[in-house]
């Protein structure tokens, strides 16, 4: 649950009464609608917002909940990041209830497969192969 006052004719502050969901309308002169925005008030929310901020400073990671679902959303710049805010809201929610949308960064993978053969100089005469004909793609 939320409450308002107004602070000057052009701004609006919000705040928490008490856990729970509150609708923010805002309408311009001529009555207008210019925002609608859904408010959630929910100390696990206030947390994991507090302690992701604290670890990754300048984050673009967004955290939101449906019913008791927790959604993580964004992007980080690491594979550590990642692994690490998924690691915090899992041990101040659990996995069982958390949506995980985050993005990882991309990583330049190559694969190489690599066959190493040894072959003893009298296996080779017994079989006739000419080392020197083959050509290697």
């Amino acid at each position: 649950m939320v409450d308002y006052k107004l602070v000057g004719q052009k701004n609006i502050l919000t705040y928490a009464k008490a856990e729970g969901l509150g609708d923010l309308i805002a309408f311009d002169k001529e009555g207008k609608q210019i925002l609608k925005t859904m408010l959630v008030v929910d100390q696990i929310l206030k947390e994991l917002h507090s302690r992701i901020a604290t670890e990754f400073p300048g984050s673009q990671v967004h955290l939101s909940k449906i019913g008791d679902t927790y959604i993580i959303s964004g992007e980080v710049s690491t594979e550590e990041a990642y692994d690490r805010i998924n690691q915090v809201v899992a041990n101040v929610h659990g996995n069982e209830k958390t949506i995980n949308k985050l993005q990882k960064p991309l990583t330049n993978q190559i694969n190489v497969k690599l066959s190493v053969i040894e072959v003893h100089r009298r296996l080779k005469e017994k079989l006739g192969i000419n080392w020197k004909r083959i050509t290697v793609l």
